[in-house]
């Protein structure tokens, strides 16, 4: 049932109360306005519309218990990516927000294709973690950094910003379905964060 259905058939309820109560049980005033509001705010709960969870259907060989977890992983990495774009300068905002963007693709593509879980789960694993490890060290610098101390953590924001394209060159891959640009593109970014020292 639609919203807008919810809502008329919750307000023809509350209408068909309002006549019997009148009718039947002769209330006046308040009492009559509080009942059918009740009954209105009642009906409508009834017949609000859910949302039902998006149903996966994982083929065979793929448990479900490690899609759940790379699929947990990359939205929290992306939750965590939106939380510090947040509370960034305007360079941070941008490459955290589109790094979490990315990231919820790249979810995306892992739902719409359980296949590539293993694919993927490498990327969570490696890439992605060190990344966040990155993000989450450099915010912890932020937090102690004396003025002494702002070079280092532009040197550490341009590492991170070098790693964008490999993000994108897997969101690319994934947009295309292709699974070999895909696992070379992790393995890339894998290894490029796996260098990145600060």
């Amino acid at each position: 049932m639609s919203v807008v259905r919810a809502n008329r058939t919750a307000a023809i309820a509350a209408g068909v109360a309002v006549a019997f109560a009148i009718t039947f049980l002769r209330l006046r005033g308040l009492p009559i306005l509080i009942g059918a509001g009740a009954v209105y705010l009642g009906t409508l709960a009834m017949l609000w519309p859910q949302r039902k969870p998006d149903k996966i259907v994982l083929p065979k060989g793929i448990r479900k218990r490690d899609f759940e977890r790379v699929d947990n992983a990359l939205m929290n990495s992306a939750d965590l990516l939106r939380g510090h774009a947040r509370l960034g300068t305007i360079r941070e905002a941008h490459l955290f927000s589109e790094a979490a963007d990315l990231v919820m693709r790249i979810r995306s593509h892992l739902r719409a294709n359980p296949t590539h879980l293993r694919v993927i789960e490498r990327f969570t694993k490696h890439a992605l973690a060190r990344l966040i490890q990155m993000v989450t060290d450099y915010a912890d610098l932020k937090k102690r950094a004396l003025p002494e101390h702002r070079e280092r953590l532009k040197s550490v924001l341009e590492t991170m910003e070098q790693i964008l394209p490999a993000l994108r060159r897997i969101d690319r891959a994934c947009i295309e379905n292709d699974l070999v640009e895909l696992e070379v593109s992790v393995e890339i970014m894998a290894e490029q964060s796996g260098r990145a020292r600060f």
